[in-house]
């Protein structure tokens, strides 16, 4: 396996059983010959709500993935492309993932299929795996 690279979004809101998951997953990789990590906590980033606004359908006048916003997701959209491995962690909160996470995954928006610009399809072929954890359950 030749430079394999993998890349670890945490979505947990602090430091806790999620990273420490993640972090265990990332060790274990390394392991492998040829693979290198990078793990990206989504707590530290800056990521403003994707607005809906579907510019990033548009063709793009610039380099941005996002034509709205210049913040964390700048430099997260190039780790994503240039991965060849993804892994989402994330607690689960009322069932769902975190606001973090979900937002996140919004504003990956641009790297889809409707997208037209050097974005489009930037995460095709892309192997995938998530870490789901899990506290309380049902309010107990």
């Amino acid at each position: 396996m030749n430079n394999l690279n993998i890349l670890g979004i945490s979505g947990s809101p602090r430091k806790a059983n999620t990273d420490l998951l993640l972090e265990a997953a990332r060790i274990s990789a390394e392991t492998v010959q040829g693979v290198r990590t990078k793990t990206i906590y989504l707590s530290e980033a800056h990521i403003e709500f994707c607005v809906g606004c579907l510019k990033c359908f548009d063709e793009n006048p610039n380099a941005y993935a996002c034509q709205i916003h210049r913040d964390s997701m700048d430099e997260i959209y190039s780790q994503l492309k240039e991965c060849h491995w993804l892994l989402l962690a994330a607690p689960v909160y009322f069932g769902q993932m975190t606001g973090q996470m979900k937002t996140f995954m919004d504003r990956a928006e641009p790297l889809l299929r409707y997208a037209r610009s050097q974005w489009k399809f930037a995460l095709k072929n892309k192997a995938g795996g998530a870490i789901a954890v899990g506290g309380n359950r049902n309010g107990e």
